[in-house]
């Protein structure tokens, strides 16, 4: 009989790499929020994946950067803390298609700062490029080239999170590194958040998606409560929208309510779908002044 094999990786890098968008793609379905805004992920979310023998639990983190305020500096410590104890982590570089002109490609600053927390570690590490639909063959072959010289690294992968081309194989070379063990999630669980955590998680991602400016960066979503109308089949989930300032509470409810409704129906029909019956979601936006430089204020948002 084989040796169940059980592990986690951690998959890490600067804002915007598409961490999110490759975890999807690996578990065959959304368990973490994607926008192509930078800084969406804001904190560790496990995706397990099941396969026969084995468990893989992966950790998306939220971007590498530098930390200004309370609420980015939390962001940070949850991604580094996911690097010392992986058996496996993911190392997705910071590329812009405007950056691979030619045999000179270099590595960002940015991303050789991060490079130098994998020294010592136990764990590989697997440079994972992604977005490679980005990028025509010839330039994106230097770049390749320029990372397999890096000894840093155990294996170089080349994806696109996006059409899923190359995951099953970056899977596939992953599942042999796991260590023997005991499965840690039960076979019907994919993630470790809870559901007003996932709820939370789709309203913020309407939010992000209809705002500009400071707003997506300025906002968080607290499930007040939830509750199951038998009468009627429906979910009833009243949400609390938090914003840092007044000015910004006028723009997410916009003019005569029409946004935020936006944002509600969008939420909604996402839910709806999700959880396969129907909903109701009630929105409101309350004002925390500078809710994510004030340390109680974060606490009280979950952000610990």
């Amino acid at each position: 009989m084989k040796e169940h094999r059980s592990g986690y990786i951690s998959i890490v890098g600067r804002p915007n790499v598409g961490k999110s968008t490759l975890l999807n793609a690996i578990l065959g379905t959304k368990v973490a929020i994607t926008t192509p805004k930078p800084q969406t992920t804001r904190q560790r979310i496990a995706g397990v994946l099941h396969y026969d023998n084995g468990q893989i639990v992966y950790l998306d983190t939220p971007g590498l950067h530098q930390a200004k305020g309370g609420l980015n500096k939390f962001m940070v410590d949850e991604a580094l803390a996911a690097i010392p104890d992986a058996d496996l982590v993911y190392f997705l570089p910071e590329m812009k298609p405007s950056w691979v002109k030619d045999a000179d490609w270099q590595m960002s600053r940015a991303d050789q700062e991060i490079i130098k927390r994998f020294e010592g570690l136990e764990a590989p590490v697997f440079c994972v490029f992604n977005k490679a639909d980005l990028y025509k063959p010839e330039a994106l072959q230097w770049v390749i080239n320029t990372l397999e010289t890096m000894d840093i690294f155990a294996k170089v992968f080349v994806v696109s999170a996006q059409n899923h081309t190359g995951v099953d194989m970056l899977v596939e070379a992953s599942k042999a590194l796991m260590p023997e063990g005991p499965p840690y999630f039960p076979e019907d669980q994919i993630t470790d958040k809870q559901v007003d955590f996932q709820i939370a998680e789709i309203v913020r991602e309407k939010i992000i998606m209809a705002t500009q400016q400071e707003v997506p960066y300025a906002s968080t979503v607290v499930v007040e409560d939830m509750r199951q109308r038998e009468d009627r089949d429906i979910l009833e989930i009243s949400a609390s929208i938090i914003v840092g300032r007044d000015s910004q509470k006028g723009i997410i409810i916009g003019k005569g309510g029409q946004k935020l409704r936006d944002i509600g129906t969008k939420a909604r029909r996402e839910l709806e779908a999700t959880m396969g019956q129907k909903v109701f979601l009630q929105l409101f936006v309350k004002v925390k002044k500078n809710w994510s430089d004030d340390p109680s204020s974060l606490r009280n948002l979950g952000y610990t």
